[in-house]
């Protein structure tokens, strides 16, 4: 079997336009990368420290429009019974065409916090609540 790894997340959903239907249409995988935005949606950065992050590092085009968004999907994320980093990843792996995702850990604890990914249902009114969030912000 073949596959592709796109990036993908709440931040970064490029790949849903393009790489993914294609790899449906194409029976290709779809393993992908970042879905937590390189650490932005696992809601532990402050504005102060997005805004200290250097120009270059396309992630913080806004640091006020992040932690928006991230404060919002976090009242979801706690109307799910979860935390911001599971309701990332479940999303990525709620998306039609994704087969898995790469998750990068520095700590033991993440891991235990993103293994609850794989077992959340998001039902369509939370996806469709987090895809307003999203298209609001």
């Amino acid at each position: 079997m073949d596959c592709v790894q796109p990036e993908l997340s709440l931040l970064h959903r490029d790949a849903t336009r393009d790489v993914i239907p294609w790899c449906q249409a194409h029976g290709t995988g779809v393993i992908i990368y970042s879905p937590l935005g390189s650490g932005l949606l696992a809601g532990t950065g402050d504005k102060a420290t997005l805004e200290a992050m250097s120009s270059e590092d396309r992630r913080c085009h806004s640091a006020d429009q992040i932690l928006q968004l991230t404060e919002r999907l976090r009242m979801v994320a706690h109307r799910a019974g979860t935390g911001l980093s599971t309701l990332a990843i479940a999303w990525t792996l709620a998306t039609d065409g994704v087969t898995g995702a790469i998750c990068g850990a520095r700590r033991p604890g993440h891991v235990q916090e993103w293994i609850a990914a794989a077992d959340l249902v998001l039902d369509q009114a939370i996806l469709a609540e987090i895809e307003s969030i999203v298209r609001a912000t």
